[in-house]
């Protein structure tokens, strides 16, 4: 590319109504594993002391399902000043879910269930949520 002839395509406009805000759910799952919640999904989830992982292989939804802590399958959450963090990094392995980087999400809340759709990051790579098996 010549200096002065540089071409729009490719290019993606930023809409700020699309990125997350404080005071609406996001949720990051970060490099290595960890998934993180802001305050306003930690609050809508009913600020849980735990939750079960859940995995839908083929929609590649992850959710977090409020429970107690004594449930057999309970990851604890801990809470921090701006939301919860569960370690997920076992859970991300078992699946198959590359954690190589850190994506955040724009979660959907159902009675309390927090689903995070990993189709669609805000950012960090799309589409790259599942390591293949092969």
């Amino acid at each position: 590319m010549a200096e002065g002839n540089i071409s729009q395509a490719g290019f993606e406009v930023f809409d700020p109504r699309t990125a997350p805000s404080g005071r609406e759910p996001s949720a990051t799952i970060q490099q290595g594993g960890l998934i993180y919640f802001n305050l306003a999904a930690f609050v809508a989830m009913g600020e849980p002391e735990a939750v079960e992982l859940l995995f839908n292989r083929q929609e590649r939804i992850v959710a977090l399902r409020p429970t107690n802590r004594k449930a057999a399958r309970a990851y604890a959450v801990r809470r921090q000043r701006k939301g919860g963090v569960v370690t997920g990094q076992a859970f991300a392995t078992f699946h198959g879910l590359d954690v190589s980087v850190a994506r955040t999400y724009v979660p959907q809340l159902v009675e309390k269930v927090l689903y995070i759709n990993l189709n669609r990051p805000v950012n960090g790579p799309a589409g790259g949520q599942t390591k293949s098996k092969g």
